[in-house]
This record gives C-alpha cells, sequence and structure tokens, in this order.
C-alpha cells in the first residue's frame, strides 16, 4: 500500500476508489437498472398486438388492434348515450359485434375499413379507439383532364394528356 492512499480506498492501476466513489457508482447502477425497468414495463403494457376477430374473441386485455372491414349496414348510432354499434368481418373472415362510446368519427359514413381498438368483453368487443381508413386513399387515381402549369418558369413532365410543373403551382382546367 502506498503511504498516500489511506486503509479505507481500494487502487486498480491508476485509479483510486474512495469509499464515497464506489456508493456513487453503486447508486447510479441502481438508477439506471430501475429507470430500464421503467421504461420496459412501460413498452410492454402499452405494446398491442394486432390480432384477428377469432383471437380477439379469445382473447384477455383491452388494447388489441382488430382490422377489418365495416359493414355499414350494420352501424347504429345512439346519440343520447353517444355510443355506435357495428359489426366488423375480421380480415379472417369472422364477424365481430363492436361497441364504441364516444361520437361517431366524421368519417365513419366514407369508411370501408378501420382498426377497433380495445378488448373483449361479455361478448362483445368494446372499442375504445377506432381508426377508420380513408376510402379515397385505396381508390384508382383521379382523373384529370388538363393540368396547367400556373408559372412557365421550372422543368415541366408530360403524363398523358396531363402536363405537371414540378416547381411551381398547377391549376386544374376541365374541357
Amino acid at each position: 500500500m502506498s503511504p498516500e492512499s489511506s486503509p479505507d480506498s481500494a487502487e486498480f492501476g491508476i485509479i483510486k476508489f474512495q469509499p464515497e466513489m464506489k456508493l456513487g457508482a453503486i447508486l447510479a447502477i441502481v438508477l439506471s437498472g430501475v429507470g430500464l425497468t421503467v421504461v420496459v414495463t412501460a413498452f410492454l403494457t402499452n405494446a398491442s398486438p394486432y390480432v384477428s376477430a377469432s383471437e380477439a374473441k379469445s382473447m384477455r386485455g383491452n388494447n388489441l388492434h382488430v382490422p377489418g372491414d365495416l359493414l355499414k349496414e350494420t352501424v347504429k348510432v345512439s346519440a343520447a348515450s353517444q355510443q355506435v354499434r357495428f359489426k366488423m368481418r375480421g380480415d379472417d373472415g369472422n364477424i365481430l359485434d363492436v361497441v364504441y362510446n364516444g361520437i361517431p368519427p366524421a368519417n365513419m359514413g366514407t369508411a370501408t375499413r378501420l382498426v377497433a381498438v380495445g378488448g373483449m368483453k361479455n361478448g362483445v368487443f368494446e372499442a375504445e379507439n377506432l381508426l377508420l381508413k380513408c376510402p379515397s386513399k385505396y381508390e384508382g387515381e383521379i382523373q384529370v383532364d388538363k393540368i396547367k402549369p400556373a408559372s412557365s418558369q421550372g422543368a415541366e413532365r408530360a403524363y398523358g394528356e396531363s402536363t405537371v410543373s414540378l416547381t411551381g403551382k398547377a391549376e386544374v382546367i376541365r374541357q
């Protein structure tokens, strides 16, 4: 032991560890472990699997995502209780009864696909959230007779009968 070191210190190479340094290192490791545990637990409790309609019927949990087709003829809205009831056909072909407590989403009348987020209660899927797919995103391209660049500056490309300006604004002209 060197004359400079105290009996409580430990010497490893050129680094001298004092008891206070050991306590600080241990505290940092413990706090890091607790922080990591909190992050992993939060992730696992909020992770929500995508499941089929038949899997949703047999699974527990209230954060299941069930994708499927909205059966529009079954939609019943109760304005008094702010509740929407409908059936959806899951991607596996099974029908699922769904109840959503809340104001119906604005585009529910035009939606064809949806993802219901929630869980099974008393034989009905109680959705806490509805993710509606906009049907226009899945339809063919919009037919435009002609697009004329608002500015003649910039590069232009011709696509069939349409001309699109790559740098300027475009205005639609119907003939």
